[in-house]
């Protein structure tokens, strides 16, 4: 078996949708997938599922799994700097 895959693409969520998708088409009786998505942010602003390099440079990593409404995983990194403000996700639009 070979995995390919680009250097800037985070293995960890590509994982997650391959597994989930050989189980949904499995036999095995599984009806829900689950799916994952990184928030990375740098100087810019947030950025939604960035490449590698930019989740190394920035000030904050967030990674989020579920399904549905369901939030099954949380995974926070956050880096101080001195420009460091709050920040509410509450508000961010992932449709």
């Amino acid at each position: 078996m070979v995995l390919s895959s680009d250097s800037s693409v985070d293995l960890q969520i590509a994982a997650l949708h391959s597994a989930t998708s050989a189980l949904i088409t499995s036999s095995l009786p599984i009806n829900r997938t689950i799916s994952g998505l990184r928030i990375g942010r740098d100087e810019k602003g947030f950025k939604i599922n960035p490449p590698l390099s930019k989740l190394d440079s920035g000030s904050l990593d967030f990674l989020l799994v579920g399904s549905g409404d369901e939030v099954m995983m949380i995974e926070l990194a956050v880096k101080a700097t001195k420009d460091f403000t709050n920040f509410d996700l509450s508000n961010l639009n992932l449709e």
